[in-house]
């Protein structure tokens, strides 16, 4: 069990709390290693969702079996996703001037269980950001600070002083003119 689930104080709450875990705990372990490999940010994860669930216990209550499944592992995902992709941004950082050798290549030491994966996903931003760069600004830059800077659609409208709505439609506009774009190459 969580150390988080133990802290609960009503002895109520705790038991509710812990029979969903153990009820979904296998669902939401094997929803999360579908975006990460590593077991400690699976626990991570997981762990995150049930203090998510514990924010919305009132409501929690009220809710039928399916809506609380539903609840978890869509929870789940989002924060599997979130995690990941806040680990591959750490993990792109963390890369620095220093690794490349003198004929700029990136020195990546060959124990690396994730090299295959990091050359995948370097070449893939780095398509990624041509093509955003050679579309209409208009939609390239929200596609970017979205994709790169991990922006919110409402933290772009008010960076850029427009409706968000109009954020949203150029975001979807956007994402079409990609997978034109990557059909046609």
């Amino acid at each position: 069990m969580l150390p988080i689930i133990l802290a609960i104080r009503d002895e109520n709450d705790r038991d509710f709390v812990e029979g969903i875990y153990n009820r979904y705990k296998r669902n939401m372990v094997s929803k999360a290693s579908v975006y990460l490999s590593s077991e400690h940010d699976v626990e991570d994860c997981v762990q995150d969702v049930v203090v998510t669930l514990i924010e919305h216990l009132e409501e929690c209550y009220e809710w039928k079996e399916e809506h609380i499944k539903n609840f978890l592992m869509k929870c789940t995902r989002c924060v599997a996703i979130n995690k990941y992709k806040e680990n591959a941004r750490r993990y792109i950082n963390e890369v620095s001037v220093s690794e490349f050798d003198e004929e700029g290549d990136l020195d990546i030491p060959d124990k690396d269980e994730c090299i295959e994966a990091y050359v995948i996903d370097e070449e893939n931003v780095r398509r990624l950001a041509q093509m955003l760069e050679d579309m209409d600004p208009l939609y390239g830059d929200i596609l970017y600070f979205r994709s790169f800077m991990g922006m919110k659609n409402t933290e772009i409208a008010k960076m850029l002083d427009i409706p968000v709505n109009t954020v949203n439609q150029r975001v979807l506009r956007a994402r079409k003119m990609l997978m034109q774009c990557g059909v046609n190459r």
